[in-house]
Parts: C-alpha cells; sequence; structure tokens
C-alpha cells in the first residue's frame, strides 16, 4: 500500500461547533477543554533497518566529529591568545627552579587539534558501529516483546 492510499484511507477528524467563545478561540489557535483534537493512531515499531541506523549514525558521528574539531581549535586558539600557557610556564619554573620548561609547546594548538582530528576518527568509528548494534538489539527486543508502542495524532 503506497503512502498516498494510506492518507487517503484516513477519515477527516471531525470540526469543532463553532458556539460564542468557542469560535473564537479555536481561530485563536488554542484547545480547548472536550473539544476534539484529532485523529489518534496506535502502531507498534517492529523493526528498524540496520543499515540505515549505519548510515545515520555514521553521518551524526561526522557532524559531532566536525565540531569537536573547531571547538578545541577555538579553545586552543583562545587560550594561546590569552597567554595562559606563559603564565603555567612561570608557574611551573617557579617549583622546578629552572626555566627551561616550555608547557605550550607540548600542548601547541596543532599538536592538540591533530589529537582531536584522531580521536574524532575513533568517535566515527565506534559510533557507527554502536548505531548499527543498537537497530540489531532493538530488533531482537522487539521481535520477543512485540515492538514499541508510538501513537500519532493528527491536528489537522
Amino acid at each position: 500500500m503506497t503512502s498516498e492510499a494510506k492518507t487517503a484511507a484516513v477519515p477527516k477528524a471531525p470540526k469543532a461547533p463553532h458556539e460564542g467563545g468557542k469560535a473564537a478561540a479555536a481561530a485563536a489557535g488554542r484547545i480547548l477543554k472536550g473539544q476534539p483534537r484529532g485523529r489518534q493512531v496506535s502502531l507498534r515499531l517492529t523493526h528498524v533497518s540496520v543499515w540505515s541506523a549505519t548510515k545515520l549514525s555514521f553521518f551524526v558521528c561526522i557532524a559531532l566529529a566536525v565540531i569537536n574539531v573547531v571547538a578545541i581549535f577555538v579553545l586552543m586558539t583562545l587560550i594561546h591568545a590569552a597567554g595562559l600557557f606563559d603564565t603555567v610556564n612561570d608557574f611551573v619554573a617557579g617549583i622546578v627552579g629552572t626555566s627551561t620548561v616550555d608547557v605550550g609547546a607540548s600542548f601547541s594548538t596543532g599538536t592538540i587539534t591533530g589529537l582531536a582530528m584522531l580521536a574524532g576518527i575513533v568517535q566515527i568509528a565506534f559510533g557507527t558501529i554502536f548505531g548499527a548494534l543498537c537497530a540489531f538489539v532493538f530488533n531482537a527486543i522487539a521481535a520477543l516483546i512485540g515492538g514499541l508502542r508510538v501513537s500519532f495524532t493528527n491536528d489537522k
């Protein structure tokens, strides 16, 4: 059955009576107590395509990895611009007693951004595998218990 056939088979919801203040409230978009809201349909979700879940989780993980790398780059740029590593170098030099310590060189923007990119690649790989695994587990559990009951309402 096509989606056009499914939507054509759904009957229209009854219209609210137009009496006094009820018509004005309905026109304003407010729902009145006891007023019909539309047709409610209850369905069961019994299967999630593993391939679709894998593709979705892959693209979501790519977006999150890009956001993480950009955020780390901006944060490290701000930290270097604020001179935080110079303060840390002075603090460590005061404790150790030598001024040869350079924390900023160890935690440069390029190094930390590169590590964020590596973490993003790992996140994409494991997140994609996790998304497929979740779909597989859902399908197995849904086969045992009959699925997930979901209700939809047509508010038109």
